[in-house]
């Protein structure tokens, strides 16, 4: 939480202190921040903000299942395919990537002037 918020050299830092993403400064202390927050219910539970666009805050955090944090994403984007409007983690699901790397690479091959159904075939292996 604190890494991806602050540190430059952290590979999330770009979808969250970049995003302006900050940590309420009391919980630089885990002492605090356990006490706002109360023990993790389950090795399944992890931080969650509320209001994705709002800071890491007694206010705004809750623990929540990796289920109970898919409803709770930022708005993707999503792509035209032959008709059908489909959100980057639907395109995954079908060709079994990972989201966020197919995210990057079709950012990258549209802004290269590639299509969306260019990109995505080339990411079909015949066979």
């Amino acid at each position: 939480m604190i890494a991806r918020c602050t540190d430059p050299h952290n590979h999330k830092v770009m979808y969250y202190g970049a995003r302006g993403i900050r940590v309420d400064p009391r919980w630089l202390d885990f002492a605090t921040f356990e006490r706002d927050m109360g023990p993790r219910p389950s090795a399944q539970h992890s931080i969650d903000r509320i209001d994705n666009d709002g800071p890491y805050s007694p206010e705004n955090c809750r623990w929540a299942t990796p289920q109970e944090q898919q409803g709770n994403k930022r708005p993707r984007k999503v792509y035209e395919v032959h008709g059908l409007t489909l959100t980057v983690s639907q395109i995954a699901a079908v060709l079994g990537s990972n989201p966020d790397k197919l995210a990057v690479y079709m950012d990258n091959a549209i802004a290269g002037g590639t299509t969306v159904e260019q990109a995505l075939r080339s990411l079909i292996r015949p066979g």
